[in-house]
């Protein structure tokens, strides 16, 4: 499983709805273990064992404390922070990507690459919400901004490298957001021969599951559609059928106004202006990027901290953050911020006041030799709250993990042979 912060182990036999008491029952059993031949565990009323511990048990003891000790921590952890696991959607702030497809790396044109980085290179710097624009040519779903001839990709191929990198990060939860310029159902399609659709949750407002749910259910990944097609009004068409799955954002999404020509008029919205307005709707997206072609992006903490704590005063605790250029300023910044004070009310918001944390490391620099599609070739995932450690040096021991565990398993098994069977 996902140990530390942003470090990616080989997979252990875990079932996937695995939880506390899960963990409990297999400390308990080693416990048994390691009492000896006669099977005496630990009396936990008086912290003492009922028999005494056999020398097989004292070394097994001292060797697999340890594991048992991280493993039950780290198998906790959702988008990297035991705390989310807790907390439902709309209590948790994700960090996301405007036009997440449209990036230089896949060889879109300035005028039209809203990012520098493609989609699982993204994920793996803690990206955890994508948007995507959909057209339908020849047959074919694909991704393209404004006009194809300036950068397109396939949907299809851009979702396995999404797949294959929720596979190795199971405890990340994301946001697919699709801006649908043809109708669900040829998406859908791609989205379940994908097998990304074997990850979706479906939500409910009513009863929204936490985070920690959601991962042991392997429920990670909440699609949801924009519907430019207007099929609500025509839910009879064929074209407009769609899974439970694939969700209508207009059931429990708002967004905040999107039409901005430069950043300064981020300081100038003192209401934070709403694009579309859902009374009572949990999910709050914020905009943070600007129309304008060939724009810098502006991501630094004193604007767009400022900007998402007047939307958090005006209307709720935002949910979704999307930025140009993720890799410019201090999106992680933020995102962190919002999670640590995610309890505080809005009404606070309006005059509470917020210094700048330390700033995060810069996210790395590509090797010149290394390409980042296909997926196999992406770095390691980084945390969506905290990726303060993001290089693929940058924890040695994450790194021999894997090796120890396989390690102290064969001596586990020797051991056991030897002392507790003869």
């Amino acid at each position: 499983e996902t140990l530390g912060e942003g470090k990616t182990a080989k997979k252990h036999s875990v079932e996937p709805k695995c939880t506390c008491q899960h963990l409990h029952t297999t400390k308990s059993l080693v416990g048994r273990m390691i009492a000896g031949r006669n099977g005496h565990a630990l009396n936990h009323a008086h912290g003492k064992w009922e028999s005494p511990m056999s020398t097989c048990g004292m070394l097994l003891l001292a060797l697999f404390a340890p594991w048992t000790s991280i493993l039950a921590d780290e198998l906790m952890l959702c988008n990297g922070k035991a705390e989310l696991c807790d907390r439902t959607l709309d209590q948790v702030a994700f960090a996301g990507t405007h036009n997440s497809f449209a990036s230089s790396d896949e060889g879109f044109q300035p005028v039209v690459a809203n990012q520098k980085w493609n989609m699982t290179r993204q994920l793996s710097d803690g990206i955890r919400v994508l948007s995507l624009d959909v057209y339908l040519v020849d047959g074919e779903v694909v991704l393209y901004h404004r006009v194809p001839q300036l950068g397109s990709v396939s949907l299809k191929e851009e979702l396995a490298g999404i797949v294959a990198w929720l596979e190795l990060n199971p405890h990340e939860v994301i946001w697919v957001l699709f801006q649908d310029e043809t109708y669900p159902k040829p998406v859908s399609e791609v989205l379940e021969k994908s097998g990304l659709a074997n990850f979706a949750h479906v939500f409910n407002p009513e009863a929204p599951k936490t985070l920690g749910e959601m991962v042991a259910a392997n429920e990670r990944v909440m699609i949801v559609y924009q519907d430019e097609n207007a099929c609500y009004k025509t839910p009879d068409d064929p074209m407009c059928a769609s899974p439970p799955w694939y969700q209508h954002r207009d059931l429990f999404l708002f967004e905040s106004d999107w039409g901005r020509k430069a950043y300064s008029e981020f300081s100038t919205d003192t209401e934070c202006l709403l694009y579309r307005s859902i009374t009572g709707a949990p999910i709050f997206l914020v905009n943070y990027f600007v129309s304008t072609p060939l724009a810098e992006a502006e991501n630094g903490w004193d604007l767009m901290q400022t900007y998402v704590q007047r939307c958090w005063a005006k209307h709720k605790f935002p949910n979704l953050i999307l930025v140009d250029d993720y890799q410019i300023g201090q999106l992680r910044l933020v995102v962190n911020w919002l999670n640590q004070n995610h309890d505080t009310p809005g009404t606070a918001m309006l005059t509470a006041s917020f210094t700048q944390p330390p700033s995060l490391p810069p996210y790395p620099s590509p090797p010149p030799s290394r390409t980042y599609r296909p997926f196999p070739n992406v770095p390691s995932s980084a945390s969506n709250d905290d990726p303060s450690e993001q290089s693929s040096d940058s924890c040695a021991f994450c790194d021999m993990l894997p090796t120890l565990l396989y390690l102290s398993t064969v001596v586990f098994l020797m051991l056991h042979a030897i002392c507790c069977f003869n």
